[in-house]
């Protein structure tokens, strides 16, 4: 009689244990470990794209790894002491130059590595911080220069300026066209591949296609982003009313990403409007706070260590302070996004878990 009146309960907890260490998602798959604020999980639908890629996918990702060949080409070149394609044959001899060409060749080389990763059998056991991490630094870098250069191409055709002409300097016109050339076709191969496979990894985990909800609400770090950006947005514009139209396209370029987290963020912050699907503010709050991050730190360490493309250039105080600030709210951006997704994967969870345990405790009862 003790038997049988223990026996329910105690599968009643076993269940419940297991469940907790794998709860379930809608449709009854399991989540693995390693997702950003949560946990792995593919859809059965997604499944055949995410362990075999699609020719779309290895296209993307054989197309990044072309697109990486010329830069990576110069760069060698200008570290072991080649000279082509600079006006000023000293320009960048310097050891502070050479560790950062050298640290650029790496970030090339790291493109490499993650558009193989978006393909290949050993890209889907890599945990997620390797992988979303440098994407992170990637889509900032990448996306701030896809949209400003549209933005640089049109001034420049309506200023009758040639696209390749950079003015005067130590580097030939050339180099900036196969550069930022490469750079536009490497962002969108190297973006769209890691959507498509971060879809399918972590779609359904923190529920992409869902509406918006009031799940998560970070208000503090959301105002801090809000007012920082604010902040910016001010600086940019000044200097876009007082910049010609051959040097509009940065002010421009930087009002636009910082646009795109204000949006973002709000939409986080209130849930609302609850037509827009998760995914929307998850990306927008990805670049954004990738390229805060990203391109503010580069901004403070070529402004504070010496080197030779800021020879020429006068560093101020209110300088240092906008690139700081971009650092700053990247970083909060970055913390209403991990938020955000860690707490809708943990809705999810919770009411996979939950009716799991309800249909176990009706089983056995």
């Amino acid at each position: 009689m003790v038997l049988v009146t223990v026996r329910p309960r105690i599968q009643l907890i076993l269940s419940g244990w297991r469940s907790r260490r794998n709860p379930p998602c809608e449709g009854g798959e399991q989540y693995e470990r390693g997702i950003p604020g949560g946990r792995d999980a593919t859809n059965v639908d997604d499944m055949s794209d995410y362990t075999n890629p699609s020719r779309l996918r290895w296209a993307l990702s054989l197309t990044a790894l072309a697109a990486t060949v010329p830069y990576l080409a110069l760069k060698g070149h200008w570290i072991f002491g080649g000279r082509t394609g600079l006006t000023d044959p000293d320009f960048g001899t310097s050891p502070v130059m050479a560790g950062f060409n050298a640290a650029t060749a790496a970030m090339e080389a790291a493109a490499i590595v993650l558009a193989l990763a978006f393909v290949m059998p050993w890209g889907r056991r890599v945990p997620a911080l390797v992988i979303v991490a440098p994407m992170w630094v990637a889509t900032g870098l990448l996306g701030q220069i896809l949209l400003t250069l549209p933005i640089q191409l049109a001034l420049m055709t309506l200023a009758g300026s040639p696209l390749s002409d950079p003015g005067p300097g130590p580097i030939e016109a050339w180099v900036f066209t196969m550069v930022y050339g490469g750079f536009a076709v490497l962002g969108v191969c190297l973006i769209s591949g890691f959507i498509m496979y971060a879809r399918s990894r972590w779609s359904d985990a923190q529920r992409w296609q869902a509406q918006l909800s009031t799940v998560g609400r970070p208000h503090f770090a959301a105002a801090a982003a809000l007012l920082l950006l604010a902040a910016l947005i001010v600086a940019a514009s000044t200097d876009l009313l007082n910049a010609t139209a051959a040097a509009a396209a940065l002010p421009a370029g930087e009002i636009t990403i910082y646009g795109i987290g204000v949006c973002s963020v709000l939409m986080i912050a209130t849930g609302k409007p609850r037509s827009v699907r998760r995914w929307m503010p998850i990306f927008g709050a990805f670049l954004a706070s990738g390229a805060l991050t990203a391109w503010g730190s580069y901004l403070l360490i070529v402004m504070l260590i010496p080197n030779d493309l800021m020879a020429e250039a006068d560093v101020t105080t209110a300088a240092l302070a906008i690139a700081a600030a971009k650092v700053l709210s990247g970083v909060v951006c970055a913390i209403v996004l991990w938020r955000f997704t860690g707490a809708a994967t943990r809705a999810v969870a919770h009411t996979g878990w939950s009716a799991q345990s309800r249909t176990a405790a009706a089983t056995n009862s």
